[in-house]
This record gives structure tokens, C-alpha cells and sequence, in this order.
């Protein structure tokens, strides 16, 4: 299938583009290239939307046995319609969060003082996240704000996501500590970043490590449930922090940080932390399903007894 203009790799390969397509206004952009995506008028956009589809529709009538057919093929043309034009927001807000009246304009930090009251006591946290809406631009935005990140990647989608901030984001870049994943040393790397004073960004709605021995109920059905968070915080005494990015209507998106689920002086273990990290999640998710990634990653990694499809 044929890339899509708002695909990593060709924004990535494109970048004088791109920046001289930044030098309009954000809301013209982000039209103009929507219709360049639709896969309405373009056939092999059509193809990959339609492959999108028939794959959450297959999946959701396993899931959803009580589900009508009317039910699943509506759920699942919303979650394809996400799919599809995810990278529009992803990309975007990369290419303008360097510019302070698109940050005004276009974005609310909601809960900033959460994290940085942490920051304040010198006691950098864990943030958790859930591949949700446009989460890969969290790294994006803070980094724009001023704050110093590190966070996981799986190291393909990281080579790009590199060059395509050194394109746009240029001394910003300076503020981020990614770390590929799989490699041995990525645990290393995220506890010296930590004690280094930069919060670590982890999504742990699924893990690419060993699989989890912590079970729980989620969305109705048993799971399994990663640890590294909790783990991580609890062996250097940090809080954990949920943030999330969500999209308030179509030119305008909200940062949304939480007050702690874990305080370092809180008496609890890392499965009880990592418990309620996924009960954050469930919460989040059963606000918008359609707009979670993770639905193909929850029948293969996360359900414990394996659905057949």
C-alpha cells in the first residue's frame, strides 16, 4: 500500500517540505492535509482504511460476542477513522510546538504544577501514559515547555521520530533522552536519566518484556499486567504521575496531568501500584475506546486466556 502524506517515514525523508509548510497558519495545515489523506478520493488510502477495518472487525466480534454486527462495524469505523489520521496530529503538533502562539493558541497544559511540585523537591517522577489519541506528541509538547524527558521507543520507530525532531524541534531536542527498545541496558539507561532529574515517560498498557506475573480485571476480561513502572518508582523512591493528551475539538488539544497514583511514602507494593496504574487506564480507555491503539496488542500481549480470531 501506498504511504500517506502524513506517514513518519515520509515526513521524516521530506523535511524542507514540511518547513516551509509550517510557515502557515496551523488550522490551514491541518485541513489542507487532511484532504490530502482522505482516503475518499484516493484509492490506495481507501485500500489501507479498508485493511484497518476488516482487521478491528475480526478482532471486536471475539471481544464483543454480545455486540450486534451494526454495533462492531460502527465501533470499528471509528477506531479505523483514528487509526487513519492519527499521524495528522502527531506530526503536526511536532512541527508547531516550537512556536509559542500555537502553544497558546491550540494547547492547554492542564496540571502542570503536579509535575512540578515533583520536580520542585527534586524528586523527578515516573509518568504514566496509554497509547491513546495522538500520545506520542506528549514528547513533543513538554519538551517545547521547557521540561527534560526521557522515555521508551521501540528503536525502528525511534530512528525516525529522532530525525524528524531534529527537523523540527532543533535545541529542543537537546531537553530529550530517548531510549530504544529491545536492549539490554534500556533499564540502566532510565534509572541514570531518573537520578540525572528527568522524568521518565513510560506506556505501560502493554510491555515488550517478559510477560508480566501480576493478573487483574480489565475492560471485563482477565489480564496481565506490567510491572516496569511500578518497579522502577519504587526502587528509586519516585512518584508515578498519569498524563494523557486529548483532543478538544478539531484545531485544539489539552495535556492533562494527574495528581499522583504513587507518593514514595505511600505503603504499598509494586503490585498493588501497578494494579492501580492499570485501573488509571481502564478508566481512560472506557472514555474512548475508539481512540486506543492497543486493541490488536490487547488480544496478543495482554489478554490472559488468548482469544482466536
Amino acid at each position: 500500500m501506498a504511504d500517506g502524506i502524513m506517514d513518519f517515514d515520509i515526513v521524516e525523508s521530506n523535511p524542507t517540505i514540511y518547513q516551509i509548510l509550517r510557515d502557515y497558519p496551523f488550522e490551514f495545515l491541518y485541513d489542507f492535509l487532511k484532504k490530502g489523506m482522505s482516503y475518499e478520493k484516493n484509492t490506495k488510502m481507501a485500500e489501507r482504511w479498508r485493511k484497518y477495518n476488516k482487521e478491528m472487525v475480526e478482532i471486536m466480534r471475539v471481544l464483543k460476542r454480545d455486540s450486534t454486527d451494526c454495533e462492531i462495524e460502527e465501533f470499528s469505523n471509528r477506531w479505523t477513522d483514528y487509526l487513519f489520521y492519527r499521524n495528522l496530529d502527531i506530526n503536526l503538533i511536532s512541527m508547531y510546538a516550537t512556536q509559542q502562539d500555537f502553544l497558546e493558541k491550540h494547547v492547554r497544559f492542564k496540571g502542570l504544577h503536579n509535575l512540578d511540585h515533583s520536580l520542585k523537591k527534586g524528586n523527578p517522577p515516573v509518568l504514566v501514559s496509554l497509547h491513546m489519541n495522538a500520545y506520542q506528541a506528549i514528547v513533543p509538547l513538554l519538551a517545547a515547555k521547557g521540561y527534560r524527558l526521557s522515555y521508551f521507543m521501540d528503536k525502528q520507530t525511534l530512528n525516525v521520530w529522532n530525525r524528524i525532531g531534529e527537523s523540527f524541534l532543533g535545541e529542543v531536542m537537546n531537553k530529550l533522552s530517548p531510549i530504544g527498545l529491545p536492549q539490554n541496558s534500556a533499564i540502566k539507561q532510565a534509572l541514570r536519566n531518573l537520578k540525572e532529574g528527568k522524568p521518565l515517560l513510560m506506556f505501560p498498557d502493554f510491555t515488550l518484556g517478559d510477560m508480566p506475573n501480576v493478573e487483574t480485571k480489565f475492560l471485563g476480561y482477565d489480564v496481565f499486567v506490567p510491572i516496569g513502572p511500578a518497579k522502577i518508582a519504587t526502587l528509586l523512591e519516585s512518584p508515578i504521575i498519569p498524563i494523557i493528551l486529548e483532543k478538544s475539538n478539531r484545531y485544539q488539544y489539552t495535556l492533562r496531568i494527574e495528581e499522583p497514583l504513587f507518593e514514595p511514602t505511600d505503603v504499598k507494593n509494586v503490585e498493588e501500584i501497578s494494579i492501580s496504574i492499570f485501573k488509571w487506564i481502564e478508566k481512560e480507555v472506557k472514555q474512548c475506546p475508539e481512540n486506543w491503539w492497543c486493541w490488536y496488542i490487547f488480544r496478543d500481549k495482554i489478554l490472559k486466556t488468548k482469544q482466536e480470531v
